[in-house]
């Protein structure tokens, strides 16, 4: 089962991703903050879903530093990173920008967002081992 990280500050986003994904055959855990993404092993995971605005560290600072600390940590190649997919309402932002240069961020999901395209970004990123139907 692949597993997937929600780096979000909003909870609501955070408990309808987590059950959506689930129902459709994910691991998910979660992150609230930048910061909070500095405390996991970003190599544990098979793909990050990273919003954007949250207070506090920023998201790009947050997750440079949690690349960084995916080469470092683990016995893989330095240019081996844990692919990211950016879930913003930001789309234009200058942070956002930033991030989109980044060889880790295999794409950008605008908010609010349709589940079905969220599903066809992560299975574009990821592929799909088996199907899995989407929820009734």
């Amino acid at each position: 089962m692949k597993k997937i990280l929600v780096v979000d500050d909003e909870a609501k986003i955070r408990d309808l991703l987590t059950s959506y994904l689930s129902s459709i055959g994910y691991a998910v855990e979660t992150a609230c903050s930048g910061s909070d993404l500095l405390l996991r092993n970003a190599a544990g995971y098979d793909l990050i879903l990273l919003d954007v605005k949250m207070p506090g560290l920023s998201a790009y600072t947050s997750f440079k530093i949690s690349s960084l600390d995916v080469a470092e940590r683990s016995e893989l190649p330095s240019k081996t990173y844990t692919p990211t997919i950016i879930v913003t309402g930001y789309p234009n932002d200058m942070e956002t920008k930033l991030l989109l240069k980044d060889p880790a961020i295999m794409g950008i999901v605008q908010k609010p967002f349709e589940l079905d395209h969220l599903r066809a970004k992560i299975e574009d990123v990821l592929g799909r081992e088996e199907p899995v139907p989407d929820p009734v």
